[in-house]
């Protein structure tokens, strides 16, 4: 099925009252709804159950077998398997041709053939990480109420690449703060998607789950500006001042690119240790950490991936490997599980090996997914284990509609409806358990009042 075609926005009008600013807005905001909810259609119409050449090797999949099994678990148990009228929200990356984008096949784990979370209201929508960093300042700066200091800094983060290949940025202590600028835009750019989510979420409706298959993390981060810096310091200047700086730290004398990845994060470090760059990133942490929690009072689920640094643990820090948004109360982080070679045996699973060594929450099973994106036919990675989490708060909101967004998190993270992975700490509290997380939502009651 071809692409569906993006609604145009209406035109921008001027000279509007209140009330008919007020009209434009519910205009524009619906016409959006249906562009999010068309997008979301379009990419569960293109799923492996469609290809009949594909369907019986997919139904053989341990990752089939594992829903299809929980699934007439929840059935037995009395428990919806449907999450009719619950919306999931699935911001991601959106290509052109997006039917094969990233975010699609994040939206077919939630609601497609083999998510837990079919007829769920699903939306799927770009995210801000898209966003030019000067087009994002502009548009969200204000919105999000950003001091002079951290729009300087994501400004420099967004100007950082060009100057990098101009050759105009070599100074350690700013490629160090390049870093810690990247940093702290990615925590803004979440906190927009979190923003856009509570804005359009009902408020009189049930929880909301917003999935975020995305992180920043600083390993990533160093690897992205070594792609401007690595050949002007290894091939086009290889005798700069910086240069010399990179390959006094190598054990050779030699420079390739892992040792100028390895150089941005020792200056990363010298840069947190400064005390006015730890207090920006503490303010950016703490702006996120509120607008998590207001986005639980205002009904709404976060769930995120946790990255896929596992087999960079033996050549880096951890505090490398793990988001910088990691630890905030309120933002559930997933990490992936692998099922074995034998669905029906629980010992035989394993935290997958890509999966992130840094503060996780919960597991869920993000390896060897059905995916309709890749030529091997499946795909693994925190980022489809995210959104299994997702997909079953989505039927922990169905089977209790009156559930809170805090009560949920408590479920999920108070180790009652997870089972431990032996040997091993990346799973957090555990490896999640649809049917008793879903039982144990629809047993959930307020507290009394007063």
């Amino acid at each position: 099925m071809p692409p569906r075609a993006t609604p145009a926005p209406p035109a921008p009008r001027t000279g509007l009252s209140p009330l008919g600013a007020r009209f434009v807005a519910a205009d524009e905001q619906a016409v959006a709804l249906q562009a999010s909810r068309g997008r979301a259609r379009d990419a569960l119409a293109v799923d492996h159950e469609a290809n009949p050449r594909d369907a019986v090797w997919v139904r053989n999949m341990s990752y089939v077998r594992y829903v299809d099994q929980a699934r007439q678990a929840l059935a037995a148990a009395g428990l919806p398997t449907s999450a009719e009228g619950v919306t999931v929200r699935v911001v991601d990356f959106l290509e052109d041709g997006y039917i094969n984008a990233h975010g699609s096949q994040v939206a077919r784990v939630v609601g497609g053939a083999y998510g837990f979370a079919q007829n769920c209201d699903l939306r799927l929508d770009a995210t801000h990480i898209s966003l030019p960093v000067d087009k994002f300042v502009a548009d969200w700066g204000e919105r999000l109420q950003l001091s002079d200091d951290q729009r300087a800094r994501c400004a420099q983060f967004g100007q950082a690449p060009q100057a990098m290949r101009a050759g105009t940025l070599t100074d350690p202590a700013e490629l160090g703060q390049s870093l810690v600028n990247y940093l702290i835009q990615g925590i803004h750019r979440r906190r927009a998607d979190i923003a856009d989510t509570v804005a359009n979420k009902d408020p009189h409706g049930p929880v909301a789950i917003l999935n975020m298959s995305y992180g920043y993390v600083p390993l990533v981060g160093a690897k992205l500006l070594t792609r401007f810096l690595a050949r002007r310091v290894t091939k086009d200047d290889p005798d700069g001042s910086l240069a010399e700086a990179i390959r006094a730290t190598t054990a050779d004398g030699t420079i390739g690119s892992p040792d100028v990845v390895k150089f941005l994060l020792a200056q990363l470090d010298r840069q947190l240790q400064d005390p006015a760059t730890a207090a920006a990133v503490a303010e950016a942490r703490a702006a996120l950490a509120q607008d998590v929690a207001d986005a639980q009072k205002r009904g709404v689920l976060l769930v995120t991936g946790a990255g896929n640094n596992g087999g960079d643990r033996a050549d880096h820090d951890l505090d490398h490997l793990a988001p910088i948004d990691r630890d905030i109360e309120g933002l559930i982080t997933v990490g992936s599980v692998w099922l074995g070679n034998d669905v029906d045996d629980p010992a035989d699973d394993k935290v997958s090996a890509h999966s992130s060594p840094g503060e996780v929450d919960i597991a869920a099973v993000g390896s060897d997914v059905p995916s309709m994106s890749s030529p091997a036919g499946s795909e693994s990675g925190t980022s489809l284990a995210s959104p299994m989490v997702a997909a079953v708060a989505a039927l922990m909101v169905k089977a209790n509609p009156v559930i809170t967004a805090e009560a949920i998190v408590e479920i999920l993270l108070g180790g009652q409806v997870t089972r431990d992975i032996p040997g091993d700490t990346r799973d957090g509290v555990g490896m999640l358990d649809p049917v008793k997380a879903v039982a144990a939502a629809a047993a959930w009651r307020p507290a009394p009042a007063g």
